[in-house]
């Protein structure tokens, strides 16, 4: 069995908060870069509209319906205005 030496590099606390930052940057570039974030751009899916306001299939179901909240059907997926979803918040609206 074939043993590797370690190397060890030291280097300043500025040097490694500097590190810091451009690994956190990359990180939310990434996030920001998601494919389904980008392709839904103003618009949410059902299923992530569900966990924010904590409701399920049939409350969306009632509030289309009752034209307060309107939604686009695509590929058998509901889609919701990212904005209308944070004004039911705003407005109390995502209540029972």
């Amino acid at each position: 069995m074939k043993t590797q030496a370690q190397q060890v590099t030291f280097i300043t606390i500025d040097k490694m908060e500097e590190l810091i930052g451009k690994v956190d940057y990359i990180i939310s570039t990434m996030n920001a870069n998601n494919t389904e974030t980008k392709l839904l751009g103003d618009y949410v899916t059902e299923a992530e509209a569900k966990k924010q306001l904590n409701r399920k299939t049939t409350w969306f179901y009632n509030k289309r319906n009752t034209g307060e909240l309107k939604g686009r059907k695509s590929g058998g997926r509901w889609y919701y205005r990212r904005s209308d979803i944070i004004k039911m918040i705003d407005n109390g609206k995502a209540s029972k």
